[in-house]
């Protein structure tokens, strides 16, 4: 845990000429008593790009370098103020243009915290600005800096002498190693292993491959076998309908040739039975016997009236 949690850190005097002093309002929170004291810096790099053969932090100036302490546990807020950069010491391409502040906070020589600002120095005046002198005038600069927009970063650090380092390594368990490491063998293994097994895994392939294609064939045909046999049944479905059909028909006619021979063979016996009856009438009727004439011809008659109710007979 961190024992100085800073809170706010605000730009003052901004804009202004380049020759004022910056000046900063800080507010941090001290969570714990602090025996040594806090260090605050403000640099100000003279310049973001250089030559190759030089070092890109030689033109970096420190404006101020103060010492807060020792702290107690509280609230505590501070005007930071420096002097301004000496631009004789800044190369002349970089003195008007853009470069940077940063501010930083250690402890025992630890740094915990830098807040950087981007900044601008340019000339107010058009004409200066539209043809800036080779030699740059300082005085006639104005100081911007982009103060809504820090860039901070803060870093773990030991704030007692008992407190362990946040920043040491810190070795695994031997457990924890031994099984890494047992794991690493074993895919060093299998990748090892996957060479031989791809070439196999191929081989398996192709021969599925092949097998597939055999299987493909087989069921295309399989599946032209079906569809003959589908067809030789539909064909023959076909050919039973008609041949039922040809023989009901078939039974039919014989159906209506037996009908028409019974009719016949009952139209036969009519004509039978009428003729006898008939036959014997006139036998009676030629017979000297008048008597058995009367007789047969009246039986005859209630014969014909009763038992055949006389249907219309084909000549």
């Amino acid at each position: 845990m961190a024992a100085i949690n800073v809170t706010n850190v605000s730009v003052r005097n901004n804009p202004c000429k380049a020759t004022q002093p910056f000046e900063f309002e800080i507010t941090f929170e001290c969570l714990q008593q602090l025996e040594k004291d806090l260090e605050w810096k403000v640099t100000y790099v003279g310049s973001t790009g250089v030559a190759e053969d030089q070092q890109f932090d030689q033109y970096d100036q420190t404006l101020e370098s103060v010492l807060l302490g020792p702290l107690t546990v509280g609230v505590m807020r501070f005007i930071l103020q420096t002097s301004a950069p000496d631009y004789s010491k800044v190369p002349k391409s970089d003195v008007v243009g853009n470069t940077v502040v940063i501010i930083t906070a250690a402890y025992n020589e630890q740094e915990f915290l830098r807040v950087g600002y981007y900044l601008n120095n340019f000339y107010e005046d058009e004409a200066l600005d539209a043809n800036p002198p080779e030699d740059p005038v300082p005085d006639k600069l104005t100081r911007s800096i982009l103060s809504d927009k820090p860039r901070v970063v803060m870093k773990n650090i030991r704030w007692t002498d008992e407190q362990e380092d946040p920043n040491a390594f810190v070795p695994p368990p031997q457990h924890l190693v031994e099984a890494a490491q047992a794991q690493q063998q074993q895919q060093g293994d299998g990748s090892s292993g996957g060479g031989g097994g791809g070439d196999t895994d191929m081989g398996v392939g192709e021969g599925a491959g092949e097998g597939a294609r055999g299987d493909d064939d087989m069921d295309e045909d399989d599946d032209e076998e079906d569809d003959d046999e589908d067809e030789e049944e539909e064909e023959e479905e076909e050919a039973g309908e008609d041949g039922n059909g040809e023989e009901d028909i078939g039974d039919e006619d014989e159906d209506d040739e037996d009908d028409d021979e019974e009719d016949e063979e009952d139209e036969e016996e009519e004509e039978a039975s009428m003729g006898s009856g008939e036959g014997g009438a006139g036998l009676s009727g030629n017979n000297d016997n008048g008597q058995n004439g009367g007789n047969q011809e009246g039986g005859a008659g209630d014969e014909s009236s009763t038992a055949l109710p006389s249907p219309p007979l084909n000549q």
